[in-house]
């Protein structure tokens, strides 16, 4: 089971304003709220969502997030609305909500998740309102310690000047990368194959050609190779993403790495990011952040 508690932290603590609650945060206070994600969008707050959201390789079993409960609050049955005012379009995202009435306003419980979440270890990274169901306005948070897990907080203005209180937790979780594709030397050589395009004419279109590079130097060698052997993230379902592909990036690249028995381990990357990806050893895709494309890029300059 993996617990993520974005911060542990003790005493910390802001001042009262009036009207509002203690904004302290303590271990306990951070993590009285415990959620289990499931693959895709978990619309009723029980159920996991159809299969057919989710990747087939994505990851099953008990991954949970904690998260600070607003005080005195009571949970809502049925939910008033969905906790998600968007949802990321990954088919490897896991999900989990919750939601709770206060009787206190929308301004005192906002301005608390405000001042209470990031003394847990998350951050701010947008806000949105809208009148399309009870939740009218809302913050998305992010993990410190993780930029793939974040909460959706949403709030709505319920009977007698309380307020309605939303959780979305959205977390996209990767299958652990192969075996079979980390690289093992030693190699003498990397040949690299990388298509770029260019322009002919002015406002001509874009008109593709290969260059062909080989790499003897040792240390660039290995350099290379301990990039490609440190990218974390895999998947097999790529992101849905708009905005060009590999040409965008002046690729992609084919990469051979030789052995001193003229063996090869074939390499092949489309670009970086969770869009695009790198394979190796036939082994699709690896998400390269951008860390082994760069050199690809460096080791193929004219």
């Amino acid at each position: 089971m993996v617990t993520l508690l974005a911060a542990s932290l003790l005493g910390v603590s802001a001042p009262n304003a009036p009207g509002t609650r203690a904004a302290s945060a303590t271990a306990a206070t951070c993590a009285g709220l415990t959620l289990d994600v499931h693959p895709g969008v978990n619309r009723a707050g029980s159920k996991p969502a159809p299969a057919s959201e989710a990747a087939p390789d994505a990851p099953r079993g008990s991954f949970s997030v904690s998260l600070p409960p607003y005080p005195e609050a009571t949970p809502l049955s049925p939910w008033a609305a969905s906790p998600y005012p968007e949802t990321l379009l990954s088919a490897y995202l896991q999900t989990a909500g919750a939601e709770y009435q206060s009787s206190d306003s929308v301004t005192i419980v906002s301005a608390w998740f405000r001042s209470h979440l990031p003394a847990c270890g998350w951050h701010t990274n947008g806000y949105w309102n809208g009148n399309a169901s009870v939740f009218t306005a809302g913050r998305t948070f992010v993990s410190n310690a993780n930029p793939d897990l974040s909460v959706e907080m949403s709030y709505g203005h319920g009977a007698s000047d309380g307020s309605y209180i939303g959780y979305g937790v959205e977390w996209i979780i990767y299958p652990p990368r192969p075996a079979a594709s980390y690289l093992h030397g030693p190699f003498t050589q990397v040949r690299i194959a990388r298509r770029r395009p260019r322009n002919i004419l002015p406002n001509s279109s874009l008109v593709q050609r290969v260059v062909h590079t080989t790499v003897r130097d040792r240390t660039e060698i290995r350099r290379l190779v301990s990039a490609i052997n440190s990218v974390g993230g895999y998947h097999t379902v790529p992101a849905l993403c708009l905005g060009g592909g590999a040409a965008r990036f002046g690729g992609p690249a084919w990469l051979a790495f030789i052995r001193p028995d003229s063996s090869a381990v074939h390499a092949y990357e489309i670009g970086p990011g969770a869009c695009l990806g790198l394979a190796v050893n036939s082994r699709r895709w690896l998400i390269d952040t951008g860390v082994v494309w760069k050199q690809i890029l460096r080791l193929t300059r004219p």
